[in-house]
């Protein structure tokens, strides 16, 4: 059989069918610079060098800790791509996050890609990938999400900061 046909049974298909591809070569696109992937191509990610070292788990009274230095929580936020996050915070405890991740972008009129995520009781994480709609969600006063329970929840929007984070979470 000729290297890159298909054997006369269906689905019966063996290694040596493959033989002329090299499985540690990376997938390239042709009419890119040689040397970038194609993954990189489409999402426009730059791979960093920067990376950060595993910590260990310090308990402190039992409860585990890990803790961090300014320069590598830094590098966490740029490698996590958080310039244009903002911290959605709720006057009481987070109704359903899967319902917040279809109203939200809808209710605060976001254009562009929008991730969101629990952050602790009453505070979610709003990833953005536009500056302008981060403008516009920071700009703004405070929102009334409306959900499908048919109560409205006060939502104030600040902007994140690895500060932010090392609040305890009854604040």
């Amino acid at each position: 059989m000729a290297v890159g046909q298909l054997s006369t049974e269906a689905g019966q298909l063996s290694m040596s069918d493959f033989s002329h591809i090299n499985p540690n070569m990376p997938i390239t696109n042709p009419s890119l610079p040689i040397g970038k992937s194609y993954i990189n191509s489409i999402t426009n990610d730059t791979p960093t060098s920067e990376s950060i070292a595993l910590k260990e788990v310090v308990y402190v009274e039992g409860v585990p800790r890990i803790q961090w230095t300014e320069a590598e929580v830094d590098t966490m936020n740029k490698i996590e791509n958080l310039q244009y996050a903002v911290v959605g915070k709720f006057t009481y405890n987070v109704v359903d996050l899967e319902e917040l991740r279809l109203i939200i972008p809808k209710q605060c009129n976001i254009k562009g890609d929008c991730k969101i995520g629990l952050l602790r009781n009453k505070h979610i994480l709003i990833r953005l990938n536009q500056h302008a709609d981060f403008v516009n969600l920071i700009s703004k006063g405070p929102y009334y999400i409306e959900c499908k329970d048919g109560y409205s929840y006060l939502m104030h929007t600040l902007m994140y900061d690895e500060q932010l984070t090392k609040k305890p979470l009854w604040q």
